[in-house]
């Protein structure tokens, strides 16, 4: 099993899209996301339970091409460790249940 976190940063001007997104991906495929809203929305998915979006439906890309297909707005793309993903899943996820 190859299991991989990321933490995606986008600037972008648009209150309706998140400026952050944290997944947790595992064989490619994303099983857990929450997203970050600036005003302080934070909606997430499991491969169970979606609050406010979903998980994707096509195998997670790689850093160039998140950044190469952007439609123009930054997208950092940052690989974290499985200790920060979960940091932010227990704050924010688990709190609300």
């Amino acid at each position: 099993m190859n299991k991989k976190y990321v933490k995606l940063e986008w600037e972008i001007d648009d209150e309706e899209s998140p400026y952050e997104i944290y997944s947790e991906i595992i064989n490619g495929w994303e099983v857990r996301k929450i997203e970050f809203f600036e005003n302080g929305d934070v909606f997430y998915a499991t491969e169970s339970e979606e609050v406010g979006t979903f998980l994707a439906t096509e195998e997670y890309p790689d850093f160039e091409a998140i950044t190469v297909d952007s439609n123009c707005e930054k997208l950092t793309p940052k690989e974290i460790s499985e200790y920060e993903f979960e940091k932010v899943w227990l704050k924010y996820i688990n709190n609300k249940k």
